[in-house]
């Protein structure tokens, strides 16, 4: 696989960085069109059975990118996560798990990473697969490098955003998605996050009947900011995708 020439130039510029804040860079494939942000990964790192989780996805993450570009790795040839962290790839995260909420070691995905699939299903007018696959059409980051269970304001949150937004968000990489959404909510009023500055577009007006878009646009550039998408109604979904044409 030839990686993107900007997403080889940012992992490149972050190699000498020694800056936890710095070490997660985004799961997906960083060719793809459509970018998501997220607000941060959800899990508690303080409880133990979570260390593994904040190391593989997190801690991990830029080394991960590291040796994929070294090694040209393909998503397609990729092999199922099947719970074994050595076959863990941020390219393919958890490649093989069944698009449904994780309920009782059923095999399934965060209630997040199903209202994602669902989005890039009705963007790209694509049949709901059995298995979860968005990952093969869009890359995904996050706000914050620290991970929470459930979004608070902190300080330690607020830092983290001030520094990815400076030395991660601001790079050219992320200019060169045509597609960009924000399903972040209050968060970019809470941090005060300028999102015109961060991915050079240009406020354009704020669609609201009841589902809120603020709407973007640089060009032929399109960023959309809405609300976290976990417990968002499918009329939401529809009203992002109505935006987007690939």
């Amino acid at each position: 696989m030839e990686y993107r020439k900007e997403f080889i130039e940012l992992i490149d510029s972050l190699k000498n960085e020694n800056d936890e804040n710095l070490c997660f860079v985004g799961l997906g494939n960083p060719n793809s069109k459509i970018l998501i942000i997220g607000k941060e990964c959800s899990f508690d790192k303080k409880k133990e059975q979570y260390s593994f989780l904040n190391k593989m996805e997190n801690q991990d993450n830029l080394q991960q990118w590291i040796y994929n570009i070294e090694n040209g790795i393909d998503l397609e040839t990729l092999p199922c996560w099947e719970n074994n962290p050595d076959l863990y790839n941020p390219l393919y995260p958890y490649k093989g798990q069944f698009n449904k909420v994780i309920r009782n070691n059923n095999d399934g995905t965060s209630r997040t990473w199903v209202q994602y699939q669902k989005l890039i299903d009705r963007i790209l007018q694509k049949d709901k697969p059995e298995r979860i696959d968005f990952h093969k059409y869009a890359f995904i980051t996050e706000l914050s490098d620290v991970p929470m269970p459930s979004s608070r304001k902190s300080e330690e949150t607020k830092e983290s955003i001030n520094i990815r937004c400076q030395k991660l968000l601001s790079h050219d990489f992320f200019k060169t998605f045509p597609i960009v959404i924000v399903p972040c909510g209050h968060y970019i009023r809470d941090y005060r996050i300028n999102l015109e500055e961060t991915f050079n577009q240009s406020y354009q007006r704020t669609d609201d009947d009841g589902e809120w878009i603020n709407v973007h646009r640089n060009g032929d550039r399109l960023l959309l900011h809405t609300r976290h998408l976990s417990m968002c109604s499918n009329r939401l979904i529809e009203k992002i995708a109505s935006y987007i044409k690939v």
